[in-house]
């Protein structure tokens, strides 16, 4: 835990910690130490060490044409964090993504292994293109992914549209931009389909924040998986299966 000078940090050690814990104790996990550094921003983070079965290991490199890709969260958090800090949105938005990135990834993970996937992701700081790039290729697959089926926070294109973006999304779009292709407009019925992976321009490149895992299921197993990902957690849109291509 990375914490500034006593004179910035009134109230800030107590609860920070408390909110950590209370996610170590929903994991199942035990927190066994730890220490504090001094910096100006502050900053807090768990190293995590446990045991796993060597026949139930998920990689990012073993996606298969005709899977469906399940996103367990909304993508566009890192540009609401951003928008945020530039006083252009709203206490209420950031508290409904703040909320989706709180939430563990226990349920969707466990949901997984009862749906044979064949491989899994995380979606952070490398945004959905980045992530969907590295899976794609490690996979010798392609993606396509349809726009209006991605799931994300409306809120983050209109801060896009504003000009509003992370300190990766250029970055992230340089290392992606060559394998996408786009095709028919961003509005009604939009398919984007793709060389590589598959994506969908800036929204794509922006970091998710906390997102769960992007699982590659078997078409018949992908709705069903949806549907008990979705028992016991936030109501809400449930993200659909999109498709990967050989």
């Amino acid at each position: 835990m990375q914490l500034p000078g006593e004179e910035h940090r009134q109230g800030l050690a107590p609860q920070d910690p408390r909110g950590g814990f209370s996610k170590i104790k929903e994991a199942g996990a035990t927190l066994v130490g730890g220490h504090t550094v001094r910096d100006d921003e502050l900053k807090y983070g768990l190293s995590v060490t446990g045991i796993i079965n060597p026949r139930r290991i998920l990689t990012n490199t073993a996606a298969r044409p005709g899977d469906r890709l399940v996103l367990t969260k909304p993508i566009g958090t890192g540009v609401i964090i951003t928008g945020y800090r530039r006083g252009l949105a709203s206490d209420d938005l950031l508290m409904r993504a703040v909320t989706w990135m709180a939430m563990l990834n226990k349920v969707s993970c466990e949901t997984m292994l009862e749906f044979d996937a064949h491989s899994c992701t995380d979606i952070t700081g490398f945004g959905l293109s980045g992530h969907a790039l590295g899976m794609a290729k490690g996979s010798n697959v392609r993606m396509r992914m349809r726009f209006e089926d991605i799931p994300k926070y409306d809120e983050s294109l209109e801060l896009i549209g504003k000009g509003v973006a992370t300190s990766v999304t250029a970055s992230n779009l340089q290392v992606a931009q060559d394998y996408l292709t786009f095709s028919g407009r961003f509005s009604g019925r939009r398919e984007v389909a793709h060389r590589r992976p598959a994506d969908v321009r800036r929204t794509a490149h922006l970091p998710a924040g906390r997102a769960g895992p992007a699982a590659r299921h078997p078409p018949a197993r992908a709705r069903e998986h949806g549907r008990r990902r979705d028992r016991g957690r936030r109501p809400g849109r449930r993200p659909p299966g999109l498709e990967f291509l050989k």
